[in-house]
């Protein structure tokens, strides 16, 4: 199980609940996550990860998805889905 979240939302990468969450992905804004345990429960037992993804960054996936594949997606999906795209490549070009 990998997750990733907004860097400014990101409980599970700073590994504390997070008082005053902010990002431009609104519905990803939470700081103290219902299911704080369960979550990292999930990702030791499937040997995954948390990431992060700058403001910019799910923006910019935003904007390169709509562009190039004419899919317009909320900015709660953009960070999930750019941060797959970029290891993608980095697969690709290893």
């Amino acid at each position: 199980m990998c997750g990733y979240q907004a860097a400014g939302a990101a409980p599970f990468v700073a590994g504390k609940m997070i008082d005053e969450p902010e990002t431009v992905a609104t519905a990803i804004r939470i700081g103290h996550p219902q299911s704080w345990d369960l979550a990292w429960i999930a990702q030791k037992e499937s040997g995954g990860w948390f990431d992060k993804f700058s403001d910019e960054q799910i923006l910019a996936a935003q904007k390169m998805l709509s562009q190039y594949e004419g899919i317009f997606c909320e900015t709660r999906f953009s960070d999930f889905t750019g941060r797959c795209i970029a290891r993608y490549c980095h697969r690709k070009n290893s």
